[in-house]
């Protein structure tokens, strides 16, 4: 698996590429400094959502996975003027130590 780490301090603009990253990541992690709640992003998440801590998909967050770079919106989760920003990014390398993926629950317990 690869990983990498990084930070940056929010500016409020919409569409704002954090580069650096290294790889086309599978999940994206960011760490607010001013919410408990993580936001997540993987690979397999349509369009511009994203789950903030164990809540329902969500836009402007974390807008796209892209080559070497994450894109992330407007709301102060992920972008809050002059707040710092921690990021993990996670890609699979075939060794089968990341998996990702989706499912469509069916309510049922167990």
């Amino acid at each position: 698996m690869r990983v990498a780490t990084g930070t940056y301090t929010g500016d409020g603009q919409d569409s704002r590429a954090i580069t650096g990253v290294g790889f086309q990541a599978d999940v994206i992690f960011i760490q607010p400094t001013t919410s408990n709640a993580p936001v997540i992003k993987t690979s397999t998440m349509a369009g511009d959502t994203s789950l903030l801590g164990n809540s329902v998909l969500t836009a402007n967050h974390i807008q796209s996975i892209d080559v070497d770079w994450f894109t992330v919106g407007t709301d102060v989760k992920v972008n809050e003027n002059l707040q710092a920003m921690y990021w993990v990014a996670l890609k699979d390398n075939s060794a089968g130590d990341l998996k990702v993926g989706s499912y469509t629950g069916d309510g049922l317990d167990n």
